[in-house]
This record gives structure tokens, sequence and C-alpha cells, in this order.
């Protein structure tokens, strides 16, 4: 039945529509997204604040607290980087616009195309056109700055892209003859009771002294809005106590209002003992977990109440609140103090604080990228005064790609590949015994004809300048990551050189990047109904031998007349 037609006035063309949880529809035009409600009323109409922030929208997905996304296919170029644009309003219908990195170049005239948004807020999008067709398909990451994460479970062109809610993708591909379903497969599990939570439980901790007073504790790490964390103690002068059952809560329900990067509290005075047990619980969500990266305890007992007179210490219930009291501003001066004491840690890579990471960077000339996780950075700081010695040799840059990767790559010198005699040459003396690591194309000149056109496999693989060098990863080498090793290389190459960076593709092909025990690697396919494909995930094979009427009954192949 046919309720309504609704003719939009002033709109040349309707990009793309959706729902929202309100019930509203939300109608993507060239320059602005209207909202309808059932009856096709018009509600409201959002645009940016300048009118032409919409270069090219293409696709809009509304998040289950209504929040909007529009995917614009337009991309900006800020200095050799292509960024991703994507406009998101609020219900209240504030403006965000959020620059994406793709580490796309613009000579490969990538088209985005599809966008859809998960129960737990990912963002997908789909590449109609990109440098390589086997990867159209992209999750953005909101780290400090939002980049692209390649996902190779689909290979094929992207056109359109919808989430269910129980999160499957369904993507409609370039030419819209075939509907894919990607599964979603939940990774992070619940407990028996359901939640997501866990906890530890410590060995038995020694003050070596009977009767100790145990002071305070202090808990750093991430703690996000939403996450718990709970501490449990018990002391005793016995070793061979059980402390379970006999936990004493030492965090408060509103131990929140620390802040979201500490938690701490004092042990109760009366309880003393040589002896420490202690159990952290920490209780997340499905997208938000609480995580601890160090336990101080502080013991023996050191008070502010210690130096005040005795009267303030006659009444216990009066002592314990003005101790609890002083613990506060006790607790600010000690971390002053505890920074001035320590402040030769600032110069240490492996102890300075993250936010100063980026601050010892500069002190040694090196940019550290926001792709690089916190450990990479003082990885890369430690060894970065060895590594400006081996600046211009393949060791150098073999490190330097270890740090950014994790996986040691394969480097290919056109020099040895373009001279063969040479090569052997220089192998027979004993000139390149490390070469033997090294993936090297056919010795011989290898080449094949495509479009009528003699092509040179060894140049279409690594070029044809005899001063450059191929650097090749394995797969899995985020965009964003790819970039900034592009960066770098251009920093540690030799200077007379030029370098080229691939990631190798999880499968093979002929004529292609394709290496005998590096992605030439099958697993073993098993038939399973409703899921195999013949031809690819089986086989079917005949175990009788004897010869079978209408099957196996050629006359001298499959049987022989005696």
């Amino acid at each position: 039945q046919l309720k309504w037609v609704k003719k939009l006035s002033g709109v040349s063309s309707i990009r793309d529509i959706t729902t929202g949880p309100d019930g509203m529809l939300y109608v993507l035009t060239e320059r602005t997204v209207l909202v309808l409600n059932r009856g096709g009323e018009m509600v409201k109409t959002l645009t940016p604040p300048s009118p032409h922030s919409m270069k090219d929208p293409s696709d809009i997905a509304v998040s289950r607290d209504n929040k909007l996304y529009v995917l614009d296919r337009d991309l900006t170029d800020d200095g050799g980087r292509l960024w991703l644009v994507i406009h998101a309003f609020e219900p209240s219908g504030n403006y965000r616009k959020i620059r994406v990195l793709t580490g796309f170049k613009k000579e490969d005239n990538v088209i985005p195309s599809g966008l859809s948004l998960s129960m737990d807020g990912n963002l997908f999008i789909g590449v109609i056109k990109a440098p390589d067709d086997f990867i159209t398909l992209y999750r953005v990451s909101f780290l400090k700055t939002p980049v692209l994460v390649q996902l190779w479970i689909f290979r094929d062109i992207v056109r359109r892209l919808i989430n269910d809610v129980k999160d499957n993708i369904f993507i409609i591909n370039g030419s819209g003859d075939k509907l894919s379903l990607l599964e979603y497969i939940e990774v992070v599990k619940r407990d028996s009771e359901g939640k997501f939570q866990a906890s530890f439980t410590s060995n038995t901790i020694d003050s070596h002294k009977a009767g100790n007073a145990w002071h305070r504790f202090r808990i750093d790490g991430t703690f996000p809005e939403g996450a718990r964390v709970k501490f449990y103690y018990y002391i005793s002068d016995s070793r061979e106590d059980n402390p379970d059952g006999n936990w004493i809560d030492a965090l408060s329900s509103d131990a929140s209002a620390q802040g979201r990067d500490k938690r701490e509290g004092l042990f109760i005075s009366k309880n003393k003992g040589r002896y420490l047990w202690f159990r952290i619980v920490l209780s997340g969500t499905k997208d938000r977990a609480p995580r601890v990266n160090s336990l101080s305890l502080f013991f023996p007992r050191y008070a502010y109440m210690d130096m005040l007179p005795a009267l303030f210490r006659e009444d216990p219930a009066g002592a314990e609140f003005l101790e609890r009291f002083l613990s506060i501003f006790e607790s600010f001066f000690y971390e002053t103090d505890h920074e001035i004491a320590h402040l030769s840690r600032y110069m240490d890579a492996l102890g300075a604080p993250q936010e100063f990471l980026d601050w010892l960077g500069r002190w040694l000339s090196m940019n550290l990228y926001e792709v690089l996780t916190n450990e990479q950075k003082r990885s890369l700081l430690i060894k970065l005064p060895e590594l400006y010695r081996m600046r211009g040799t393949r060791r150098g840059i073999e490190e330097i790609v270890e740090i950014f990767t994790g996986k040691r790559p394969f480097v290919v010198e056109n020099i040895f590949l373009n001279t063969p005699e040479k090569s052997k040459l220089k192998k027979a003396k004993g000139w390149c015994k490390k070469q033997e690591d090294t993936i090297f194309a056919p010795s011989s000149r290898t080449s094949r004809t495509c479009d009528g056109e003699e092509i040179d496999i060894v140049e279409k693989l690594y070029g044809s300048d005899p001063f450059s060098f191929c650097v090749l990863l394995k797969e899995g080498i985020p965009l964003p990551v790819m970039s900034a090793l592009r960066d770098v290389l251009e920093e540690f190459r030799p200077a007379h050189t030029r370098a080229g960076v691939r990631a190798l593709e999880p499968w093979f092909y002929l004529d292609g990047h394709t290496y005998l025990g590096v992605n030439t690697m099958l697993n073993r396919g098993y038939l399973v109904l409703e899921e195999s494909q013949l031809g690819r995930d089986s086989t079917l094979t005949d175990m009788e031998e004897c010869a079978q009427v209408g099957r196996k009954s050629r006359t001298e192949i499959d049987f022989n007349i005696i």
C-alpha cells in the first residue's frame, strides 16, 4: 500500500537513505541531510557550518544512539598524504568533521564506496577502486589519529555495505550482481555469569617484619568510563593463613572520582602483619576494558597523622576520619616529591612517561609517528643512536623496519638482479654471504607477453634502476604504517638510491610477488556442508580401485581384460 510520495524541493539528487532507531528517515542529498518522520513531513535539515564542506557525499549510516555519519568520496591531499573525510552529526545537531588517514597516494585514484556502522560503533568503509583490488574493505580505527585498517576477509570490489542487528555485514559487489555475508563472531567472551570480568590474586608478599603496619597502595593504569576496579587485601603474621573468605574491600564505590589513570587507598590501621595478599577484580564492557600497568605498596605506615599532637588520636572514630582526610594532601605532596626525586627517568626511554616520548624523539631528530605504539617508540629511542651509525646500510634498514612492523623484512637490491653474471661472480668470492636470506628473482632474464607487448618480469616487480632496492613486508601491515615507513626509508636510504616498499598479500599468483615459504603456504581444506565450495575447499576421490560400470569402465585405463 502506497502511503505517501514526497517531492523534495531544491534537491537535484538523492545519494542515499537510511532509518534510525528513533524511526526517522534520513535522506542524503548532494549538500545536506534531510530528516523526515513516518508521515513524510520534514522535521529538520542537517548541514555542515560551511555549505560546501560536503564535496561528494555518497553513503550515510546512523548509530543506535542517533549519531549520523556521512561518507565523502572526495579525498583531501595534505602534504602527499590522502585523508578520508567523514561528516558526523550529533543528535543535538552539532557537527564534527572526522579526518581519517588512508595511506593511499594521489596517483592510486582511490574511490571510497560504502559505509556501515556496527552495533558497538565500529565504522566500516568499502572501496570501489583501489591500487590493489584484493583489499577493498576497511575498518576505521579511532586512535590518536583515525586510520584505516585493512580487512583481509573480503576480496571483491565494494559498492554498498550494511550491518544488521547481529553485526553481520552484507556487501553488494561492484557490478551489483552478487551479495556477500560476513558473519560476526564474538571474540571477547563473557564469564560464567555473563559479565566481562577477570581477576588476579597475588602470591604472599613478605615485609620481613612481624606486625608490620601497611600504609597505602596505588594502582596505575587506564580506567575508562563504564569500567570498574576492585581491590581486596588480607594481612596476617602467619604465612599459612588462607585469605579466601577474609578479603577486605579497600576501594569504595566512588573510586571512579579519582580519574582515569589511577586508583589508590589506605590499609586499615588496625590490620597489621608481616604478610599481605591482594586480589584485583577488573570489570568492563564489550568495547571498554580497564588496564593495570603497575601496583605500588607503601610500608611501613608513615602518615601526617603521626605528626599531630596525641590529642587528635584520642577518639578512634575521629582519628580514623582525620587520617583519611590528611591522606588526600599526603598523596598530592608524595607525588610531587616522587617526581622530583626521580626526575632523571624523563631522560630514559624505558622510564619516561608516554607523553614525553615524542619530546625525547625530537632530541634525537626523529619523528615518532602516531601509528607507533608506546612500546615501539621506546624500542626505537633505545636503538636510534646505533641505527644512525648504520644509516644507509642494509642492516640499518632491516632493523628500523622490524621496529615499525614487528617482522623482519626482505630487502632486494636491484644491482644484484639486473646483472646476473656479476652477481654470481660476487657470490663466488664470498661478497654476498648475507644475501642468502634475501629473495631473488630468476637468475636468467624472464619475460612474458601482455597485450602484444613483451614485459620483463624483473623490471615489472622491482624496477629497472640498478641503484634502487625494494623492501618486501609480510602481510598484515596497516596502510598508515606503510606510509610512515616510506618516510623513514627516505631518511635511512643511501643518498644515491631509491627505495620501494610493498606488503606481500597472503595468497600467490604467477608473475607476481610470490615467494616459496613466505606467502605460498596453503591450509588443509575440509569439506563442510553448506559452507564449502567444490574445487576450493574440498577434494573428491574414490578409494575403490576395481572397475565400476558407468564410472570406472574405460578399457586399458580403468581396467584390463585378462
